[in-house]
């Protein structure tokens, strides 16, 4: 198999998104339109499976708002304008939060403020420095400052210094002055800079089950503020099964999802052929590539297997976890019960990764079929230099 790799960078972003290479232009200017004309709090779930993109879309999507805000340079602006020419008219604060990064955080209300203090202070370091290139003490930090002082009896700075420390928020004695203030912050920012805030939550679906929870019940308590979009890039079912784990195999995980979500909004898989003739990646006439990914994110649910020079399979994945196992299924196997799994186990005495491969097959072929893993695997041993 051959790979390529696709990182979302903000280059790959920008090349991608002009030269619609995931062929999402139509999607794109549809989800603009739609969240320009939400006048509300409102949570939207973008829905897709591993592999349709989520990152990418919401990555791109970030880019065309900042485009029209004046948060990106000027060439990239005016190029992304001119192709999506007068599609948004609707001033705009964005920002990214990645909740998987943030896992190892005690609570997620603190990194989220922290995110859109980010996102604004990246902002002012633009566009409000001073003549001596000093950048003057914003509305955004002395409200995060009130907050420090009032409900942590510390400074900002070093309640931004030491977000992966203890919980700091354990020392307030009331939410609801607390969430009035966050919904003041909040406010001030849009008056200050655009009429809304859109955060984009990812990797949701990939936190421990704790985490993912106190995220879910932390925006829905802290967040309800006007004009704040807040926008999940989430596999549905695994997110499911996230809540299960944390709440019990019997809880209604559906139901909980349907109500914290406004909207939900389900993301095709991209055209995974289009975009590799577009980036100029077929391998050669015979053999095309096998497999495309986006850092561990896989961009393409199907894909071709040359396990020897003459035998071609085709086989899509039926499951998978991050960082364990991913899990196929031939196409042309009737069989519905049966699989092919790749799984990474580490030997915790002695620190050695094992991969373990599980095949189906018959009693008189499982010698072949072993062989054949074998020599795989062998190619595998030389291609990593052990």
């Amino acid at each position: 198999m051959r790979f390529s790799v696709l990182d979302p960078t903000e280059e790959n972003i920008r090349e991608t998104l002009l030269n619609d290479q995931l062929g999402r232009f139509e999607e794109l200017s549809q989800f603009v339109r739609l969240l320009n004309s939400i006048d509300d709090n409102c949570t939207i779930a973008l829905d897709g499976d591993w592999g349709s993109g989520k990152t990418f879309f919401i990555k791109q999507f970030q880019m065309i708002i900042d485009a029209y805000n004046g948060r990106l340079d000027k060439t990239c602006s005016t190029d992304i304008q001119g192709k999506f020419g007068d599609i948004n008219k609707v001033s705009q604060i964005t920002a990214y939060y990645d909740a998987w990064e943030n896992d190892g955080e005690v609570d997620p209300l603190l990194s989220i403020l922290y995110e859109i203090i980010t996102a604004f202070d990246y902002d002012i370091k633009n566009f409000c420095t001073n003549e001596a290139g000093q950048i003057p003490k914003t509305l955004l930090t002395s409200i995060f400052e009130r907050l420090s002082i009032k409900y942590l009896n510390v400074s900002v700075k070093d309640t931004l210094g030491k977000l992966s420390s203890e919980n700091p928020f354990a020392q307030i004695q009331n939410n609801k002055d607390l969430k009035e203030e966050i919904s003041n912050f909040l406010q001030e920012i849009k008056i200050e800079r655009g009429d809304k805030l859109i955060i984009f939550v990812d990797e949701l679906d990939r936190c421990n089950p704790t985490y993912a929870v106190k995220t879910l019940e932390r925006i829905k308590h802290y967040f309800p503020s006007p004009d704040i979009i807040f926008v999940f890039a989430i596999n549905s079912r695994e997110l499911q099964n996230t809540i299960k784990q944390y709440y019990g195999t019997d809880f209604n995980a559906y139901q909980y999802l349907d109500r914290f979500f406004d909207l939900k909004i389900d993301l095709k898989l991209i055209d995974i052929n289009k975009f590799i003739e577009l980036r100029g990646l077929w391998s050669d006439d015979e053999y095309k590539m096998d497999i495309c990914y986006s850092a561990d994110r896989v961009l393409a649910k199907f894909y071709h297997f040359s396990m020897r020079m003459t035998e071609r399979r085709d086989a899509e994945i039926i499951a998978v976890r991050a960082y364990s196992f991913i899990r196929f299924r031939w196409l042309d196997n009737e069989k519905p019960r049966e699989y092919f799994e790749l799984k990474m186990t580490n030997n915790e005495l002695t620190n050695d990764f094992v991969l373990e491969i599980t095949d189906f097959t018959n009693a008189d072929e499982a010698n072949d079929l072993r062989e054949l893993w074998e020599s795989q695997v062998d190619t595998l041993r030389r291609t990593c230099g052990f």
